[in-house]
């Protein structure tokens, strides 16, 4: 009887065991998104996965298709992880991003497949979607595009911003003007955004022994009178507020940002991490995961300290530092500065070369004893398109607002963008050694 008892408590915890662990489900502007997470062997490795769900059956299951031929291909390949913690040791990771646009039928598409095993990347792929939910079709450059000045622009911009990866490394030359020609750049994998077109490409095409995916940046203001009448319509964000997320301070632990990641791409927003180097090199592969699912990282210093007490000497030795961190990881350089305590006045008197970008509304999330408060005061402060917000992905609980702040953002219709993107909206001109708290005047 015993034995029979046990065999059925083995049935039971190899069950339990076996049925990955699926998360609520959340829907923003008509793309639900869920997740679904198991332990392989006996921890001996972690799987993460995201899928997306929309109201074309067809859709759906290409991203289905796309999910699961990641994890096929993938997770037999983990190494086994000996410390029991999978999760933080060897684990895949197949996430899902996307951006609904402003006219609410077209949306963009990101979804990334990276292992890693002990804070090493082992392997990074990526397939790119853009659809018209309402009708099913796939959108193609060429629907954006009236304009062949258009496609000249961007092979301008692929071939400018390839070849900058990866610092002082040469790409390969013959291969990168393939790539870039404006015949071929026709046929590039992209990512329509909320206000950025973003190109993207395999580091292992043009930069041997290199894994990641390199993103070339373009902004749909850039192209005007270019766009189709559709594009026109689909990009257009009025009626919407806008604003930029902001984090500081990470990245932490593999709970909190990835919490916060995850819940970005859960509500299909983006945010600019402000990241501290030192914990850039205890955590590469977030990093390495934040950038890969086309989130913006930039700087905040090697160290976090203020800039009052440093040299100028050791203030550009620091930056420099960071930089040589980043793109040794991401392969591509930070363009922003947000100076650790908003301590920016030597930046600016020294004059270090980078936009000093500051914050209009703080959220107090540092503060562990206010996490309920801060989702509030997001909501009810956050009352003008133009502002800058200000979040740590760093505390022991400021993590847990992302979720609830961001279905609140949803509900007041408005678009987490990054920085540069709402910078680069309303017109506003980046220039180095200036500070940006927030652009409402200009969407007045």
């Amino acid at each position: 009887m015993k034995r029979i008892i046990l065999l059925a408590v083995a049935l039971v915890l190899a069950l339990s065991f076996a049925v990955p662990a699926s998360a609520a489900s959340a829907n923003a502007r008509g793309v639900t998104w869920r997740k679904e997470e198991r332990t392989q062997g006996k921890k001996a490795s972690f799987v993460h996965l995201e899928y997306l769900k929309v109201k074309n059956s067809a859709i759906t299951k290409d991203f289905k298709a796309i999910v699961d031929d990641f994890d096929e291909k993938y997770s037999p390949l983990l190494e086994t992880d000996t410390t029991k913690k999978p999760d933080k040791n060897s684990r895949l990771d197949v996430n899902a991003s996307f951006t609904v646009l402003g006219g609410g039928s077209w949306a963009g598409f990101l979804f990334t497949a990276q292992s890693q095993f002990q804070e090493k990347v082992t392997a990074v792929d990526f397939k790119t979607r853009n659809y018209n939910l309402d009708t099913g079709k796939a959108i193609t450059l060429s629907d954006v595009f009236k304009d062949e000045k258009a496609f000249e622009m961007l092979s301008q911009a692929a071939y400018e911003q390839l070849s900058a990866y990866y610092g002082d490394e040469a790409a390969n030359e013959e291969k990168l003007k393939e790539l870039t020609s404006a015949e071929n750049i026709k046929n590039a994998n992209f990512i329509l955004g909320a206000v950025e077109l973003t190109l993207c490409f395999d580091a292992k095409e043009l930069y041997d022994g290199k894994m990641g995916i390199m993103f070339v940046h373009t902004y749909y203001p850039q192209f005007k009178g270019m766009l189709t009448d559709e594009a026109e319509k689909q990009t257009d964000l009025s009626g919407h507020k806008l604003v930029a997320i902001t984090y500081d301070d990470g990245p932490s632990s593999v709970l909190r940002t990835s919490t916060v990641a995850e819940n970005l791409r859960k509500y299909g927003a983006r945010a600019t991490f402000f990241q501290i180097g030192i914990y850039m090199e205890k955590h590469p592969a977030m990093v390495a995961l934040l950038h890969n699912t086309n989130q913006s990282l930039q700087i905040h210093g090697y160290e976090h300290l203020h800039a009052s007490k440093m040299t100028e000497e050791e203030l550009r030795e620091s930056i420099d530092k960071f930089q040589d961190l980043v793109v040794s990881i991401t392969g591509e350089r930070a363009r922003l500065i947000r100076a650790p305590y908003g301590d920016y006045g030597d930046y600016k008197r020294f004059g270090i070369g980078y936009p000093l970008i500051q914050w209009k509304i703080d959220t107090n999330d540092w503060n562990d004893k206010k996490t309920n408060q801060s989702v509030q005061y997001v909501a009810t402060q956050l009352s003008e398109t133009g502002d800058i917000v200000l979040l740590h992905d760093s505390g022991k609980k400021a993590f847990k607002i992302a979720n609830g702040m961001y279905a609140e953002l949803l509900r007041q219709k408005a678009y987490c963008l990054t920085v540069e993107e709402l910078l680069i909206l309303s017109g506003t001109e980046i220039e180095p050694d200036m500070a940006y708290y927030e652009v409402r005047d200009a969407f007045k």
